[in-house]
């Protein structure tokens, strides 16, 4: 008897994201003012490319977590507001700061800049999530 065994091959890969988040040993922080948020990401003005971070803040405005969106070119980065939305969602958090640099040293935001805020902020709206500040 010859047994001849078949290949399953399935039709579509799944792919498992995981994240791994822990609650920093260090105390949290919360965030009274523009200058406070500043102060975290002051190292970003040394930055040669342009980088996208956001700040996860729970219901007492602590951040509870920062994560590098991007980093693009020397004067372009993109910022996709589902990959923003989905880590504020998987760690819980209530609000978000949104922050990027400008390696030209221009503080004036880009129309592009303005744009994601507007979708990032209404995209937020819909899961009861504030966009507490966009830096730039």
């Amino acid at each position: 008897m010859n047994r001849r065994r078949s290949a399953v091959v399935a039709p579509y890969r799944v792919q498992e994201i995981t994240l791994c988040f822990r609650r920093s040993r260090r105390r949290t922080f919360k965030t009274n003012s523009s200058a406070d948020v500043a102060k975290v990401f002051e190292d970003l003005s040394n930055e040669v490319r342009e980088c996208f971070y956001a700040a996860y803040l729970n219901g007492e405005n602590e951040v509870i977590g920062v994560e590098r969106v991007s980093a693009g070119t020397i004067s372009w980065t993109y910022a996709c507001h589902a990959e923003v939305l989905r880590t504020a969602l998987l760690v819980g958090a209530r609000a978000l700061i949104v922050v990027h640099n400008h390696p030209s040293g221009n503080p004036r935001p880009s129309q592009g800049d303005l744009d994601i805020t507007e979708q990032l902020t209404k995209a937020a709206e819909f899961f009861r999530i504030t966009l507490l500040l966009m830096l730039a």
